[in-house]
């Protein structure tokens, strides 16, 4: 699905959302913040970016939701005096701002670095992105508790409600994840650009991509060379880090091309490839590298 998609699902769902709570007389403030950190969650995973980014945008996400969704109620009642209306419009907006927001900083270059390394490396650091859900939501309760006095008992069932929900939602998020790890998804195939016409080129055939005055190339087995409009960093997390290996800030190689390797006085390693093109591994990462080798 497409992200736009993702977005506006999400809004009308937010709309919904509140709109039968305000008709029941139920809270629908965490109900909301569930449905906001899955959306959430679900950008990120979709851009597969790292954990960092993906527990930090849960946080932001919902504070900046809240003061937007606040402030355009308050527009609202100079609009319209049905509480109902009021209610389902402001926090259909508010998604959809936060939503675009959201998918513009998660395509930004910051956000790219973390790109390619899944959205969880290892389990124990699942407790991370837990607890920044648990914090926005025991954030919510008590400033929902907070702000209506005492509980009315449309406050304890839509509470009741939200919490059964939240932990639904990290059991979705946790085998999610989960999945992403077991079998994440690789390109197979980039489009590429000859004169006019578009050719799909599979991924077996690329031997390497190299940044080089302000573009990215593939460069073929064959020795053909493309343009290409990603940048490295985007390009990268779409190969198979069995298969790709970034070597430098310049350059991704394909294992199969690299026949051996000579290190050089200061650390970093020269690659002996099938390729006119000379390659290096930047100190940095000449260990990484061997290891990526030796597997």
């Amino acid at each position: 699905m497409r992200a736009g998609w993702l977005i506006h699902i999400f809004a009308l769902l937010h709309l919904l959302t509140a709109i039968v709570c305000k008709a029941s007389g139920l809270s629908d403030t965490l109900l909301l913040t569930m449905l906001t950190m899955t959306l959430t969650v679900l950008l990120c995973a979709r851009e597969r970016l790292s954990l960092e980014f993906t527990a930090l945008a849960i946080v932001l996400v919902n504070v900046v939701g809240y003061f937007a969704g606040v402030g355009l109620a308050a527009l609202f009642d100079f609009i319209s005096a049905d509480a109902t209306l009021r209610a389902g419009l402001a926090t259909f907006l508010t998604t959809e701002f936060i939503g675009w927001m959201l998918l513009l900083a998660a395509r930004s270059r910051v956000a790219s670095l973390g790109r390619g390394t899944g959205l969880i490396v290892e389990d124990k650091q699942m407790t991370v992105l837990i607890i920044a859900i648990a914090i926005i939501y025991v954030a919510r309760v008590l400033l929902d508790l907070y702000s209506s006095g005492e509980g009315s008992r449309g406050e304890i069932i839509g509470n009741s409600i939200a919490l059964l929900l939240f932990v639904a939602d990290v059991v979705f998020i946790a085998r999610s994840v989960r999945d992403a790890q077991i079998h994440p998804i690789y390109k197979e195939r980039f489009l590429v650009r000859v004169g006019d016409k578009i050719i799909p080129l599979q991924t077996s055939e690329i031997a390497c991509v190299v940044s080089e005055n302000k573009g990215t190339y593939i460069i073929c087995r064959d020795g053909s060379r493309y343009v290409v409009n990603p940048s490295l960093d985007e390009l990268s997390g779409g190969l198979d880090p069995q298969m790709f290996f970034r070597i430098s800030r310049s350059a991704i190689i394909s294992k199969s091309e690299v026949l051996g390797a000579e290190k050089l006085p200061g650390g970093k390693l020269v690659l002996d490839t099938k390729l006119s093109t000379p390659l290096e591994v930047s100190r940095a990462r000449v260990e990484d590298f061997l290891s990526w080798l030796e597997n």
